[in-house]
């Protein structure tokens, strides 16, 4: 499946062949307290190309990536505690996303990346996130900038309690745990309320495990 974005960012499925976080840990029922902030992107940092079959064939900085439109690996994660999943509201334009996710160096596998990400935006290290599946995207940003990417998506079980969060306003407006019953009706809203590639990974990976 792949994903593209029309001019105003809004994910479209269509068929296709083929940010710091701080995390305070805390021994408490065994639950972990994380705090959030934003890592900045490096727009030099050395990204892998790749073709339509997921083979490298070059590198690019991640500015290059995004002017070029060229094809790319992303992670998406999905936390998961007990019988609901942890999202994200973008402050960019308040909807709701991936638990965590973004690029990943050259030199990484998207296992690595994977837990690169749960560990600078959440503080968690994992060692073996569990694989769900892959899906093809496509999108351009409003200011024009393309994002082509092969995700990856990867859930981590784990028993993380929000508690006091230090959200960076710039990057996420607001983080909260959804059950089953409270994620089908944010999805099957009317209004537009959770970007489409969530909506797309929620419905095919993630409620059926809820």
């Amino acid at each position: 499946m792949v994903l593209g974005l029309e001019e105003d960012g809004e994910d479209q499925v269509r068929d296709a062949e083929g940010d710091s976080k701080e995390k305070r840990l805390a021994s408490n029922a065994g639950l972990l307290f994380f705090k959030m902030k934003k890592i900045p992107h490096d727009p030099e940092e050395i990204l892998a190309v790749v073709d339509q079959s997921n083979n490298v064939i070059g590198k690019a900085t991640r500015k290059e990536v995004n002017e070029k439109g060229l094809l790319h690996r992303e992670v998406y994660i999905y936390i998961k505690n007990k019988d609901k999943v942890l999202l994200q509201k973008r402050a960019d334009n308040q909807l709701w996303d991936h638990s965590t996710g973004g690029h990943f160096p050259y030199d990484q596998s998207y296992e690595e990346g994977a837990a690169r990400e749960v560990e600078e935006e959440l503080g968690i290290n994992i060692q073996n996130p569990e694989y769900l599946g892959e899906e093809t995207l496509y999108s351009v940003k409003p200011d024009g900038k393309k994002n082509n990417r092969i995700a990856r998506i990867f859930l981590v079980r784990a028993e993380i309690e929000i508690g006091e969060s230090d959200i960076d306003k710039e990057e996420v407006a607001e983080i909260q745990y959804f059950g089953k019953d409270d994620l089908q009706r944010i999805m099957n809203s009317d209004e537009k309320v959770m970007t489409n590639s969530a909506r797309m990974v929620l419905r095919k990976y993630i409620l059926p495990l809820l």
